[in-house]
């Protein structure tokens, strides 16, 4: 699979994004990974997202923007990342204008549910095949049961 750390996506892109470009970055290495190299940049994406955060760079982004640049919060399986999830989708629900709030909100439920799986198991058990991870019994259940995103 190409990335746009390698350049296979047209065009090598540097580590750290400049100014001008870092907005649109934690958007481009979240969706494509997740439905092509399965958690391949994760990394990169959860990178790219807490820096823009410290920049502040997601507050100048609409409401659609933000829940992309969010969502590698929600895809971690590290718990403050979790929080911080929760916390950055509740903050935009309090921020949205009316027509997008039904859409935040129901962000918000998804990102409550992944952190409540991490908050659960420690990990999302649904990537343990892909990951090379043994399930526990408590997780064969939980998958068993329909567990999973």
């Amino acid at each position: 699979m190409p990335s746009a750390r390698s350049g296979g996506l047209g065009r090598p892109w540097p580590a750290r994004p400049s100014r001008r470009n870092h907005r649109a970055r934690p958007v481009q290495p979240e969706p494509v990974p997740r439905q092509c190299a399965r958690l391949a940049q994760d990394d990169l994406a959860l990178l790219l997202c807490k820096d823009g955060l410290a920049l502040g760079q997601d507050k100048g982004l609409s409401e659609a923007e933000r829940i992309f640049f969010y969502l590698p919060l929600e895809h971690s399986e590290a718990p403050e990342d979790q929080d911080a999830s929760v916390a950055k989708f509740t903050d935009l629900l309090v921020e949205s204008r009316e027509g997008f709030r039904s859409l935040v909100e129901n962000t918000l439920q998804y990102a409550k549910a992944h952190k409540d799986v991490i908050d659960q198991f420690g990990r999302f058990p649904h990537r343990n095949k892909a990951l090379g991870r043994e399930s526990t019994e408590a997780e064969k259940e939980w998958l068993a049961e329909g567990g999973g995103f």
